[in-house]
């Protein structure tokens, strides 16, 4: 099994942060070029997000891991 160089992960992580920017840019502004259904998915995510934020010391490590669930939806 190949490991990854901590660099690596850096990178990843760095990348997975600016998607996450998108989306809370998104969210935010609620484009137009997303669907309402889709739109309203991604709010309620975000407010889930937030709450969740709110009781966890590494908000930003729960922060990416509910974006990945979302981004599973």
């Amino acid at each position: 099994m190949l490991r990854k160089a901590p660099e690596d992960l850096g990178v990843e992580r760095e990348e997975e942060g600016a998607r996450t920017d998108e989306k809370h840019r998104l969210i935010a502004s609620g484009d137009e070029s997303l669907s309402p259904q889709f739109l309203k998915i991604l709010q309620r995510g975000h407010k889930k997000m937030s709450e969740y934020a709110q009781f966890d010391s590494n908000g930003q490590e729960l922060e990416a891991s509910l974006c990945r669930e979302l981004d599973r939806n």
